[in-house]
């Protein structure tokens, strides 16, 4: 994913470059087929990144997102559901970070 950025101080417009803030990486396949992301921080107003992030994504036997790993292997995302619902604790469909 990318976004245009403002190089001289006020609105954007057509002139102005892109600049990346998303890379995915996808295998073959119909489900579950997000393996990883980079995330780029930016926040100067140039296209040079001033931090990243990497993250993994798993899937369990039926192809439902349930963990979201940082570059460490730490857990940074995790989502609980089932079938029918979203199991009790987890007031919604969006990830909840956990601590």
């Amino acid at each position: 994913m990318d976004e245009r950025y403002d190089t001289a101080g006020g609105a954007i417009d057509a002139n102005d470059p892109w600049r990346t803030l998303e890379v995915s990486t996808h295998s073959p396949g119909l489900v579950g087929n997000l393996v990883g992301k980079r995330a780029y921080r930016h926040t100067d107003n140039d296209a040079t990144p001033n931090a990243t992030n990497d993250y993994v994504y798993v899937y369990d036997a039926v192809g439902n997102l349930y963990l979201v790993l940082n570059d460490e292997g730490g857990e940074e995302y995790a989502f609980s559901q089932d079938a029918t619902r979203i199991t009790p604790g987890c007031p919604s469909p969006r990830a909840h970070k956990h601590p």
